[in-house]
């Protein structure tokens, strides 16, 4: 048996649950070794405020990171793979890059100052890749950044596959929506407003109709509504297991880019409902096939060179911006009512959905074959 490869997991901050899903299940012949971040970086709330509000229009804060860790020690490691920031070691590392602007820092200002070193960089002979989870954030890369097309390959998010035997021919039907518990601002970001005033439209006419919400919604927003749950506190594993469970239905038309918990919903082989940019611009969601993509683009949701505003100094604006919009809820309402009223179509899109995870495009077996071959080649 050949000798097991180590590879460093460099963060740029906290380590979300995409990485960890990677870092715990690696693929065969490979082991993951990290180190966690300081207190203040894992705590969502206090490092979202301080980093978009002030650290972020102040310095290039990822490339300053990257900077500052090449002075710091590391594990013994065959290869370092770096989360949203360059490495400046005199070792082989991969990048796995969300978007192109992030290498740099939130605040898009700095992006052309230093546009020429990040490039340099990412053709380095130490640079063996660039991974990103979309098409769209790869023609970020691209765009932005004088490197090879062949040094960056598309990776999309996997997950285990769900063992679940689900009937979907039921009378009463359960609504899941599923946000941030660590957040307080992206519970309206991702959605849950829209889904709300859809759920309250629709109950009149269905009384078997329920929605859970798994989310911090500030207090006094809503109003009690026969057949909804709030849920505002972090839920165990087997506690939110059991809610994909209970589930008929996954809603989650959100103006971030949200597709690791769309991957995780079509692995219990729920139908899903989502909008182009939760999905990543359709990407993580084939419409009418493993679910239902919304097609309101109810804000301007890129900048120049496929910049995504969502992940710039932008985002509370964005989210401000969310609040007054009501485009979304109509055609929400009424593919919420197509999915309520034809059994068939939900069991037709939901075992396309898990399919995809189980084998397709979103398997740990796909990711694991592309990503070894970029650490082997």
């Amino acid at each position: 048996m050949p000798d097991m490869k180590t590879i460093y997991y460099e963060p740029a901050g906290r380590i979300h649950s995409t990485q960890w899903e990677l870092i715990n299940h690696p693929p065969t012949g490979y082991k993951f070794v990290t180190k966690p971040p300081s207190a203040i970086v894992r705590n969502d709330f206090i490092f979202d405020k301080l980093r978009l509000q002030l650290l972020d229009q102040v310095i290039p804060l990822n490339y300053a990171k990257a900077k500052l860790d090449s002075r710091l020690e590391i594990p013994e490691a065959d290869i370092i793979f770096a989360y949203n920031h360059l490495v400046f070691r005199d070792i082989p590392w991969i990048g796995l890059v969300e978007w192109a602007h992030i290498l740099v820092g939130r605040d898009t200002k700095f992006l052309n100052r230093y546009r020429d070193s990040v490039s340099r960089t990412l053709r380095s002979a130490n640079c063996k890749g660039i991974i990103t989870w979309s098409d769209v954030a790869r023609r970020s890369v691209l765009l932005n950044y004088d490197v090879p097309p062949e040094k960056v390959t598309i990776i999309h998010h996997a997950v285990q596959p769900v063992k679940i035997d689900r009937d979907y021919n039921r009378d009463k039907i359960h609504l899941l929506f599923v946000g941030s518990a660590n957040t307080p601002e992206d519970w309206d970001a991702k959605g849950a407003r829209d889904v709300i005033a859809a759920f309250e439209a629709l109950r009149h006419r269905y009384d078997d109709l329920y929605l859970t919400i798994r989310a911090r919604i500030p207090k006094g927003w809503y109003h009690p509504v026969k057949g909804l749950q709030v849920i505002d506190k972090v839920l165990p594993k087997r506690d939110l297991d059991a809610l994909f469970r209970k589930a008929d239905i996954f809603v989650l038309p959100s103006h971030l880019c949200q597709e690791m918990v769309l991957v995780e919903a079509m692995s219990y082989g729920l139908p899903v409902i989502t909008s182009w940019i939760g999905s990543t611009c359709g990407e993580y969601v084939d419409h009418g096939r493993t679910g239902m993509v919304l097609s309101v683009r109810a804000l301007p949701y890129f900048t120049g060179n496929d910049i995504l505003a969502s992940e710039t100094i932008e985002r509370p604006r964005l989210i401000r911006s969310a609040q007054k919009r009501s485009a979304v809820v109509e055609e929400l309402s009424n593919t919420i009512e197509r999915l309520v009223k034809d059994w068939q179509l939900r069991k037709r899109l939901g075992e396309a959905a898990k399919a995809e995870v189980d084998s397709g495009m979103f398997s740990v077996g796909n990711r694991d074959r592309l990503l070894t071959k970029v650490l082997e080649d």
